[in-house]
């Protein structure tokens, strides 16, 4: 039994990985050369993609993704990278959430709310549209 959870667990970890390089592609295709996935040591406080000035980039895939959930670890990580770096410029928090199974650029423009608040969504493409140096 623990090994199902243990290969749940690996599967997920790469599918994950596998996004996150996903939109490092994506963010080096618009000119932003040195992005890069966060190291993800234990206990650092890094975000999942690295190397965008300004950007604190969170990254998310899954069956049923969770927006709000993964929005407030990245404030709160984001937050104590700022307490860690008060030399550094703060960051502007984004969660990039996909759906597994959908093609990787078919977040919809919407507007959810949950426990944290009301948030209105993008698509990804129109982001790095928004980003792009």
């Amino acid at each position: 039994m623990g090994g199902d959870a243990s290969a749940r667990g690996r599967a997920n970890r790469a599918k994950g990985q596998r996004f996150e390089r996903w939109v490092v592609g994506e963010l080096r295709g618009i000119g932003f050369e040195h992005a890069r996935r966060g190291l993800q040591a234990a206990g650092a406080v890094v975000a999942d993609v690295e190397g965008v000035p300004g950007w604190w980039i969170e990254c998310q895939s899954a069956t049923r993704p969770t927006p709000g959930a993964k929005l407030e670890q990245a404030r709160r990580d984001a937050a104590e990278w700022a307490r860690r770096n008060p030399d550094e410029t703060p960051r502007v928090v984004v969660v990039l959430a996909h759906r597994s199974g959908a093609p990787l650029d078919s977040t919809e423009a919407t507007l959810w709310c949950d426990a944290w608040g009301c948030y209105a969504t993008i698509s990804i493409s129109d982001w790095l549209r928004m980003v792009a140096p």
